[in-house]
């Protein structure tokens, strides 16, 4: 008789935790004050830190056979520019720049508040397409595929 071994409980690393952590902040704040946020002189310090967060969020697994630069266009400073990222995602791994340097497969456009709502786990990708937030240009079926790739904040208390 084979012995079996009891499944372990997965611990969330500590990036993980800050991440659902902030996305239960966001969740719980009234769009306005996120509006603020978002158009303030925390913005940079808050996408700066989506974007490097989204570096550690990528699954490996799901994302080994993938070879994509995905730009993201954030509009609606104060200023009236737009912040622009890059994400290159190659075996398994994922690394985020302000540096523009290759060719995307995919470009998203979104304004701030859209965009925190959608990093959050607050709003979704569809719900934010169909209401005209977000914008594909490019490769749509990896766009798409964004939500399988990483994992998303959970805004509610989870029990682990």
């Amino acid at each position: 008789m084979a012995a079996t071994t009891p499944k372990r409980r997965r611990r969330r690393r500590p990036r993980q935790r800050i991440a659902d952590s902030f996305a239960r902040y966001v969740s719980r704040s009234s769009p306005e004050r996120r509006a603020r946020a978002m158009s303030g002189w925390r913005r940079p310090i808050i996408v700066r830190q989506i974007f490097k967060g989204m570096q550690h969020e990528l699954d490996p697994e799901k994302g080994a056979n993938v070879d994509a630069v995905m730009r993201w266009e954030i509009g609606g400073r104060d200023d009236g520019g737009v912040d622009r990222w890059q994400l290159v995602i190659k075996d398994g791994r994922c690394r985020a720049s302000r540096k523009l340097d290759r060719e995307p497969a995919v470009t998203i456009k979104l304004d701030g508040l859209p965009f925190l709502e959608l990093v959050t786990g607050v709003a979704s990708g569809p719900e934010l397409f169909m209401s005209g937030k977000l914008k594909i240009e490019g490769d749509v079926m990896l766009a798409t595929k964004l939500v399988t790739l990483f994992r998303i904040p959970q805004p509610a208390a989870s029990s682990s």
